[in-house]
């Protein structure tokens, strides 16, 4: 059984993922927010009988997500309100907001302020601290589009709500498992999950942001909420605001995706995303087991590992296969039918210039494969026109020995003049 789960940011979507997953049999293979289509059609195209996918409504169309390739699509949708305060929260996770250390202690002190009293400034004046003014549309069209989505497809609608209280036996017969909400997310995933429950927007909003209703209300109404109520005496716990913001910042110092400072939570980490089909760290997972410095050495583990992320579109993982054959044991690996040339090629496809420069060597050496100086010549020059500074070398080098190219000292000198000013 292939299953999707698609949804907004901060609506549920990984203690969904979760939780399915925990369900479905060992060996199930995932894929936690595909970036693109050949990560997606790694899910689509496996040979296991179940698979998992959980996908960001706004890149649908950047996956090329397809509903037929699923037997269950489920889409989860949340409290618009809820959402935008767990979203407004998550900001701290950017990490270039923690290196603009004015901006973040200046936010962070609004955000200290409504802690202590939530009724001192508004939910909007928040909204805006981060230069967000006038963008509530941006939100509300996700909302209006998944809608449409939704209406024009055959999906199961789980309401956050109910994911929240462990209202999922709508859920369990439609999958045909047993699901069981997993209050608490392990591995790299854990720091996403703030408070988990439903009506927190209570305490972020005040009688200044009911300005909003209006402008809420058609989403709303598509959705089933309606209440504009505000408690007398709102509480904001200081877990679930500023502590939980502290923990975001700290957690990027170990955040497989983020962050290349190996420790051992680092590690731990990048073990636990890579289970889970993230590109980024199966790669920089394949490139320590290469290096034997943090883990075991382990050069058939780190093959498969950047075979996978190769499969998966990896132009970092064509590049390093590129450099890992050449370093090895090329005809050993061509028996089995790996070449450098072929995955240096697929990333000079993706317009990497490294992989410009050691697929340029080859063919000017012959290392590996034939000779093939016209090829040499224009690898270099694409290589240089990305800013490659090896390939701009090597490209004066073919203009001043006529390799690939009629001589030209002028052109060899101009491109040595660049190199030097990069």
């Amino acid at each position: 059984m292939k299953v999707a789960i698609i949804g907004m940011p901060k609506t549920g979507t990984t203690a969904l993922y979760e939780s399915i997953k925990n369900c479905l049999p060992v060996g199930t293979t995932t894929s936690f927010e595909p970036k693109n289509s050949n990560e997606l059609q790694y899910v689509t195209n496996s040979q296991q009988p179940d698979a998992l996918t959980k996908i960001m409504f706004g890149r649908l169309r950047e996956v090329n997500f397809q509903v037929n390739e699923f037997d269950k699509v489920i889409v989860i949708v949340r409290d618009p309100r809820d959402y935008l305060v767990s979203s407004l929260l998550y900001k701290f996770d950017s990490p270039n907001l923690a290196k603009n250390r004015a901006k973040y202690n200046a936010v962070l002190n609004l955000f200290e302020r409504k802690q202590n009293d939530p009724k001192s400034i508004s939910f909007s004046a928040l909204f805006n601290s981060f230069g967000e003014e006038h963008s509530w549309d941006k939100h509300l069209d996700l909302y209006y589009n998944l809608s449409a989505f939704i209406e024009s497809n055959s999906i199961h609608l789980l309401r956050y709500e109910d994911f929240a209280v462990g209202n999922l036996t709508c859920l369990s017969n439609y999958l045909g498992l047993k699901v069981v909400n997993e209050r608490e997310l392990t591995g790299w995933t854990s720091k996403i999950k703030r408070k988990g429950v439903s009506g927190d927007w209570k305490n972020w909003f005040t009688s200044d942001d009911l300005y909003l209703k209006e402008t809420f209300k058609p989403v709303m109404d598509k959705f089933g909420y309606s209440d504009w109520t505000l408690p007398e005496k709102p509480v904001i716990e200081k877990e679930y605001s500023l502590d939980y913001i502290r923990k975001l910042t700290e957690q990027n110092q170990v955040d497989p995706t983020k962050t290349q400072a190996v420790t051992k939570d680092y590690i731990n980490n990048l073990y636990s995303a890579a289970k889970d089909n993230k590109v980024i760290p199966i790669v920089r997972l394949a490139l320590l087991k290469l290096e034997g410095k943090y883990i075991d050495k382990d050069l058939l583990g780190a093959l498969l590992l950047l075979i996978k992320a190769s499969e998966m579109g990896s132009v970092r993982a064509n590049r390093e296969l590129g450099k890992l054959i050449l370093e090895t044991s090329p005809d050993n690996m061509k028996a089995i039918g790996l070449g450098a040339e072929y995955y240096f090629m697929k990333a000079v496809e993706s317009n990497d210039p490294e992989s410009c420069f050691f697929l340029g060597e080859m063919n000017l050496q012959g290392k590996d494969i034939d000779v093939n100086h016209d090829l040499a010549f224009k690898l270099f020059l694409k290589g240089a026109e990305l800013g490659s500074k090896s390939c701009m070398r090597l490209l004066a080098h073919c203009y001043r020995n006529a390799i690939g190219v009629d001589r030209s000292e002028s052109e060899a000198n101009n491109w040595l003049d660049k190199r030097t000013k990069i």
